[in-house]
């Protein structure tokens, strides 16, 4: 097989020379590197024609399914199928089904060795058009006996564990293969694009670690700091994320791995993109694109330490909320000053990261809870994070979202006894 590759370093034409030198694959691609169509060429003959708009695909002119989160919809005569997909930890799709009358039916099951390799047995798989979306929910490729999947920025051939590229991070990882997958722990790491590695579970000292993964750059939008004093603040900000998002409690620990480098715009698009801490002038102050890639720290309306501020936003990024708000619900409340005394260095959330900006700065700091790792791990398993355009504007998950998350703390008035209350909710 040889591949010829795109201006963007994707590979747009495979050849399968072994039986007929015509055989291959052509890809095309838009300008961001998404999929647009795959034609298949046996010798001459066009054989598949599969076209991708969206979440909808084709092969030819006949509407192959409208794929989902869940499933997908396939055609069913003059209406649809609605499949449903079952998937573990990683993401992996194990099982199809759909009704059949008041009866469900498996339509298809998937087992996997740990890299990715699809196991051969008595499986079911029912007739039909199969659901090519399967190891960690990404497209196989099995023409001419292919068998690679398509991640995005690379393509991954799990019978030997290792992608067709160099990874376009490798700089980041200097102890490691470009060519690794997940930094060869496949049991509980996922690469959601060929780019980077957001969560790494495993066990240090007999306890369960999660180590998130941060990739980003740094942007100075005010055109005020010189390259000393941006290498300043991203070394600042690089080691307070570190000391925030590293913990260990009895039952678990949690790190960081920061790679943030300095520059004028992100790399990638989509989910491929990097992360952005911008450095902006704006009276409105600091603001974030929650579950996005966006953080915006105001230079000229901070107060307090710049690394935290920064590192805040990031979090916000990551899907975790303020610890704490006004109930604002209760009309009662309205005009009160939050009296903030409540928190004292008894309260759990005393020095929290993730004080809104009202608070004041002897309550303020720098650490992460157990609780709120566990959000950012539940928010990436339930793909919410890394979101771009109105999906990572704002985030409607609330805090409190997981049995394991402490309860958030509100400021409530009460009527009743015509006082401020600190209380928590579920």
């Amino acid at each position: 097989m040889t591949l010829a590759y795109n201006a963007l370093n994707l590979p747009d034409v495979f050849t399968f020379t072994s039986v007929n030198p015509n055989n291959r694959i052509e890809i095309g691609y838009d300008a961001g590197g998404m999929n647009l169509e795959k034609q298949v060429f046996t010798g001459l003959t066009l054989s598949i024609h599969k076209r991708y708009v969206g979440g909808i695909e084709y092969t030819g002119a006949n509407l192959e399914g409208i794929y989902h989160a869940e499933g997908r919809l396939t055609p069913n005569g003059a209406n649809f199928r609605y499949e449903y997909t079952l998937k573990d930890h990683l993401g992996n799709s194990r099982v199809s089904f759909a009704a059949n009358g008041t009866a469900m039916q498996v339509l298809q099951e998937n087992h996997y060795y740990p890299f990715g390799m699809e196991m051969r047995g008595s499986w079911v798989a029912q007739s039909g058009t199969e659901n090519a979306y399967q190891y960690t929910g990404k497209e196989l490729n099995e023409d001419f006996s292919l068998n690679w999947s398509d991640y995005g920025a690379r393509w991954y051939d799990a019978s030997v564990g290792r992608w067709n590229a160099i990874d376009p991070l490798a700089e980041d990882y200097l102890n490691w293969s470009p060519y690794n997958y997940v930094l060869n722990s496949p049991i509980g790491s996922i690469d959601p694009n060929g780019m980077n590695v957001i969560i790494n579970f495993s066990t240090i000292n007999g306890k369960s670690h999660i180590e998130i993964v941060y990739t980003g750059v740094l942007i100075d939008k005010t055109g005020t700091q010189s390259q000393e004093q941006l290498t300043a603040i991203q070394d600042g900000i690089m080691k307070q994320l570190e000391e925030s998002f590293t913990g260990e409690s009895d039952e678990m620990s949690w790190g960081i791995t920061v790679n943030l480098r300095v520059g004028v715009s992100a790399e990638g698009t989509g989910e491929t993109r990097e992360s952005t801490i911008n450095l902006i002038n704006d009276p409105s102050g600091s603001s974030t694109h929650h579950n996005g890639f966006d953080a915006d720290v105001a230079l000229n309306t901070f107060t307090g330490n710049l690394f935290q501020t920064a590192a805040h936003e990031v979090g916000h990024t990551m899907g975790l909320p303020h610890i704490i708000e006004a109930d604002v619900e209760n009309k009662q409340y309205i005009g009160q000053v939050p009296l903030w005394g409540f928190i004292d260095e008894e309260n759990p959330i005393y020095g929290n990261l993730m004080f809104p900006g009202s608070a004041p700065k002897t309550i303020r700091g720098g650490k992460v809870l157990e609780s709120q790792v566990h959000n950012i791990v539940d928010d990436f398993n339930a793909k919410r994070l890394n979101k771009e355009g109105e999906e990572g504007k704002g985030s409607t998950i609330l805090w409190g979202n997981s049995e394991k998350d402490t309860p958030v703390y509100k400021f409530r008035y009460s009527a009743l006894l015509k006082r401020q209350q600190l209380l928590k909710y579920k």
